[in-house]
């Protein structure tokens, strides 16, 4: 810290004696990990860097020590039963460092996850619409009298599913003739050409330059395909890396349970090499035995336990030596050996669509997995005996928040279903084509007053405006996934991993998923048509509230960071001696990449604590179960909206009492009690009119009320 106020100086020192005192709570739950847990806790109370920045005033200090004071409660308190069951993750988990930083890290992997997600659905929608122009100016539509390529492709699915039910029923014998009739030459049925054509250039991009007249008008979609295919390839190796340390952390919290399961994921991960024009069909296999995987994770009930994983160990193996031989043999061998496995689904479009789907959350649910058993072992290893009651409480808490944001905390499979369509008819019933409801929900952007100020605002207006910075926030909002695909009321997991089922390929038993029953078919129709509905509130959401946000932030944090002599001067050495600087790299480059991401990943924090977070595994553990889901469907904001206002007035009270008059904390404080005496005790009365009817102030009505 830098020298100044001598009695500033003398009590940071013993701000830090307390953090680090010898035999105390949090040297004995934080041990070496201790050093870097407080500067972030300095960081995060006074935006100045522990080891370069200015040292903290003495109001800030004593700041300082009081939340020092809430970490080592924090180990030892009990969590009461209410405040279990009602009180958001982020608050329940907020005093256990190793388990709020898993927790933060699933939020922010779930901002990813629909990030890629979003990025790779826009590519594959521009993929399906100029198949269909494609198909029109080929006069195939004309021709077989399918009005639209989605009709087209749903027939298709159909006789691919018809082909894989007799393969499972019926036999090989039974599926082959089947394949001879109706799917082996596709061409020779007009209605599905345009399939056969675009499956052809997919596999062998070289056909548009070999046979450019049956072929030419297919290069833009070989194009766009090209644009994402690395990436989700590198997505796939990134999950399947992520899900072997998942099993390596379970196989040590269980005493080698999973040592079985391990060495055969090991065996696909050393057979999985990049291929020129990859075009996915055999890896979808993986992907539901997968879902057995992380059942079996999420079931485990204490870290002692070991567990009988034999079932789901034959299921991998099955799946681990089918996935090698594809991988690895000629087409002529795999027809000897897996007569059913070498045929190729040619609907490229149901292809595409399971591949982007299951890519995304296999990614996702590796890493989240990964993660969430690491935090468990550091609670595990960092709790001393005193605190041992509350250790376990947090490792039950993050197992069960882990299952809730991968759909797995709802077992039954009627249950997971009635839950998506109750919720999905309530949201239309109440808030379907509610233009009133949209407006209303608009003036949540005032809480950027709130929380940001009148000066804040127009310097982040300000600092939009040169160079780059609005079109570079625009493409890091997109990366972080913070707009909604559909209305905030209809986030939910539980249609993340469909059911699966057991079926038989060459005598051995794999899981495959039932994308096509009834009850999922029923639960996805009545879910996009009330996501249509819902047009008006994702616009407001999404291109006012959280777009909105999101700007002001990140042009905020990077004009900050930009002026931010001690933290460049800290990142710059810290580089250098990590070997990540050399006289190749571009020192401003390096810099700006640096400021860019820490400024976007602020940014998304924001509008989380803005506009709030309204998946599932975010919502207080009472509202994560079907009953609770139906019921309080439409608390969720309620609740986080008294949060935001508690969090608000506790910072700010804590400020004030310390002789901080003048803090961001305390302005907020000021800000938010000025806006709604304005709102209410002023501008209602002036004017004769319920302001609440608009501007709502969801704690104050149910006082009220």
């Amino acid at each position: 810290m830098a020298r100044c106020d001598p009695k500033a100086l003398e009590l940071g020192e013993k701000v830090i004696d307390k953090w680090f005192k010898k035999g105390g709570i949090i040297s004995k739950n934080l041990g070496k990990d201790s050093y870097g847990y407080l500067k972030q806790l300095w960081w995060s109370t006074t935006r100045k860097d522990f080891d370069y920045g200015e040292t903290p005033s003495i109001a800030e200090l004593k700041v300082i020590s009081k939340r020092i004071d809430k970490v080592e409660k924090g180990f030892t308190k009990r969590t009461g039963k209410f405040a279990e069951l009602f009180y958001l993750p982020e608050v329940v988990l907020a005093n256990n460092m190793p388990a709020r930083d898993a927790y933060r890290f699933f939020m922010k992997s779930h901002q990813q996850f629909q990030g890629h997600r979003d990025d790779y659905q826009s590519v594959f929608n521009s993929i399906v619409k100029k198949l269909g122009e494609k198909s029109r100016l080929l006069g195939l539509s004309r021709k077989s009298g399918f009005k639209t390529m989605n009709k087209a492709h749903k027939e298709l699915q159909k006789k691919y599913n018809t082909y894989q039910e007799k393969m499972q029923n019926d036999g090989w014998k039974s599926a082959e003739d089947y394949y001879k009739k109706e799917l082996a030459d596709l061409s020779k049925d007009t209605q599905f050409e345009i399939f056969e054509l675009a499956n052809d250039v997919l596999r062998d991009p070289d056909l548009v330059r070999k046979e450019l007249k049956k072929y030419g008008i297919f290069s833009d979609i070989a194009s766009e395909w090209k644009s994402i295919s690395p990436k989700l390839y590198r997505d796939l190796k990134n999950g399947l890396r992520f899900h072997i340390e998942a099993i390596s952390e379970a196989n040590e919290l269980t005493g080698g349970a999973y040592t079985e399961m391990l060495g055969n994921m090991r065996k696909i991960q050393s057979n999985l090499k990049q291929r020129k024009n990859y075009f996915p069909t055999e890896v979808l296999r993986m992907f539901p035995t997968m879902k057995a995987v992380q059942e079996s994770i999420y079931e485990k009930s204490s870290t002692l336990e070991k567990k009988d994983l034999t079932k789901v160990n034959d299921y991998v193996a099955n799946m681990s030596e089918i996935l090698i031989d594809e991988l690895n043999l000629s087409k002529h061998a795999l027809e000897a050996k897996y007569g059913d496995m070498a045929r190729h689904n040619k609907d490229v479009i149901g292809v595409m669509d399971n591949y982007i789907r299951n890519i995304t959350m296999f990614n996702f649910a590796g890493t989240t997995s990964a993660k969430l058993l690491q935090g468990i072992r550091k609670i595990g290893e960092m709790s001393p005996d005193e605190a041992d009651h509350q250790s376990q409480f947090y490792i039950d808490y993050l197992y069960d928040t882990h299952a809730t944001m991968l759909g797995l905390n709802v077992k039954s499979s009627f249950w997971r279903a009635a839950t998506r369509n109750v919720t999905a008819w309530q949201f239309m019933s109440k808030l379907g084509l509610n233009l009133r409801g949209a407006a209303r929900n608009a003036t949540q952007s005032l809480q950027n007053y709130v929380y940001f100020g009148v000066k804040g605002m127009r310097d982040s207006s300000q600092y939009l405006d040169t160079a780059n910075i609005r079109a570079l926030a625009d493409v890091e909002a997109k990366k972080h996934g913070v707009y909604f695909a559909e209305a905030r009321e209809l986030t939910n997991t539980l249609g993340l991993f469909p059911d699966v089922a057991t079926s038989k390929i060459n005598g051995k038993e794999v899981l495959t998923y039932k994308y096509d029953s009834t009850s999922r078919k029923f639960s996805e129709g009545l879910e996009k048509f009330a996501s249509t509905t819902a047009k008006p509130m994702r616009w407001v959401e999404n291109k006012v509230n959280r777009q909105l946000t999101f700007k002001m932030a990140f042009a905020l944090r990077h004009q900050q960071l930009n002026n931010n002599a001690g933290m460049i001067e800290r990142d710059v050495t810290r580089a250098i001696k990590e070997g990540k600087l050399d006289k190749d790299t571009d020192i401003n480059d390096y810099i700006q990449n640096l400021i860019t991401k820490r400024s976007s990943n602020f940014a998304a924090n924001m509008v989380k604590e803005l506009h709030y977070e309204y998946s599932g595994f975010a919502k207080p553990k009472v509202l994560r179960t079907p009953a609770g889901s139906i019921l309080g469907q439409f608390m969720t904001y309620s609740v986080n909206f008294w949060n935001y206002q508690h969090k608000i007035a506790t910072r700010g009270k804590d400020s004030i009492v310390a002789g901080d008059w003048g803090s961001p904390e305390a302005f907020r404080l000021y800000r938010l009690g000025m806006l709604y005496s304005f709102l209410y005790g002023i501008l209602s009365p002036l004017t004769n009119t319920d302001v609440g009817n608009l501007i709502q102030h969801d704690t104050y009505e149910r006082y009220q009320n």
